[in-house]
């Protein structure tokens, strides 16, 4: 029993166990889904289908929504889900149970509402080596480069800034957790990319962007930050991410935050620019950890940053700017398969 089945098992035993419905769990992965449950009572029975995740928060409201849009009725089963994310779900009349015995089911068999238990601990998995913070970086760029994931090793590495030796770990991990097909015997591809791009979101915010930060800084000018697009980005060899690069891409999104990508040490940042350490943020620096090419847009990240960057804000206006971007630059390439 894989990782997978063992947490939905669990969950579908704590429902039977809280309100006497019983479960049966079929595994399968398509267009975002991760199976079908078939709850049983009172000799009655309804099949959900199932998008499983560890933790559900407000960013992943919208790729829920499309799910339940194709695929009716859909049930959501996590570890934790955020509150205001519960009522956003049962507004929508989306089905949703955590590991930890509350649950919303309305149907016609029958209607639960059970939300008083709190999350459970758990032990963290062996971590999958693609989804560490050294294997994020590899998966951003076949993210970003769907054909690079038959580059030999040495050109990967060398293309990503990660060790020779961590290449094939990696790529062992993307095929031991089903994003990758084996073509033929020399060449494979990625498979289930936007179940992949979201599983790439989610280990940005967690693992990989805590440790890129260099600092959070306001302007000794003061209308320096008023004055964001006027700033000389090629003498600290940075780009914009997050709000600014949103407001420079789509031309909607108003930046009132700051937020940078630079490979320039800490020192000479703040020299080139008159900076202060502040924690009040006006600007926040981030280490890049991508390989800038020609085609990167010479103020703006890749748009995949962009959008994972205001994704993850938790802040609807910014959330709004991503789902432009994603339709605008990324839809085509993550809805192929």
């Amino acid at each position: 029993m894989n990782t997978e089945d063992f947490f939905i098992t669990n969950a579908l035993q704590r429902l039977g166990e809280e309100t006497g419905i019983r479960g049966t769990w079929k595994p399968a992965i398509n267009d975002g889904l991760d199976g079908e449950v078939m709850l049983y009572y009172n000799g009655n029975n309804i099949t959900y289908y199932v998008n499983a995740r560890n933790e559900v928060r407000q960013y992943h409201l919208g790729n829920i929504m499309d799910l339940a849009t194709k695929h009716n009725p859909l049930l959501v089963i996590a570890e934790r889900i955020l509150p205001p994310v519960k009522i956003a779900l049962i507004e929508r009349g989306i089905a949703w149970f955590e590991t930890n015995g509350n649950v919303y089911l309305q149907n016609p068999l029958f209607y639960i509402h059970i939300d008083k238990h709190a999350p459970l601990r758990v032990d963290k998995p062996i971590t999958n080596r693609a989804f560490t913070k050294t294997g994020l970086k590899a998966v951003f760029h076949f993210l970003n480069n769907k054909a690079a994931i038959n580059d030999n090793y040495r050109k990967i590495a060398e293309d990503t800034g990660i060790a020779l030796g961590n290449v094939k770990y990696i790529i062992d991990g993307l095929t031991e957790a089903g994003y990758i097909l084996k073509v033929n015997k020399k060449d494979i591809q990625l498979k289930n990319v936007k179940p992949l791009l979201e599983r790439w979101v989610a280990g940005y915010r967690e693992t990989l962007k805590p440790t890129l930060l260099t600092g959070t800084f306001r302007f000794l000018d003061k209308k320096a930050g008023q004055n964001w697009r006027n700033l000389d980005l090629q003498s600290i060899d940075a780009v914009w991410g997050g709000e600014p690069a949103a407001d420079l891409i789509t031309d909607y999104l108003k930046a009132t935050k700051l937020q940078l990508y630079t490979a320039l040490p800490k020192n000479q940042l703040i020299q080139q620019w008159k900076l202060i350490p502040d924690k009040d943020v006006e600007l926040t620096i981030y280490n890049q950890f991508w390989k800038r090419t020609n085609t990167t847009p010479a103020l703006a990240a890749p748009p995949l940053l962009v959008y994972t960057d205001l994704l993850i804000t938790e802040d609807p206006r910014c959330i709004e700017a991503a789902e432009r971007i994603y339709k605008n630059y990324l839809k085509d390439e993550f809805e192929i398969d």
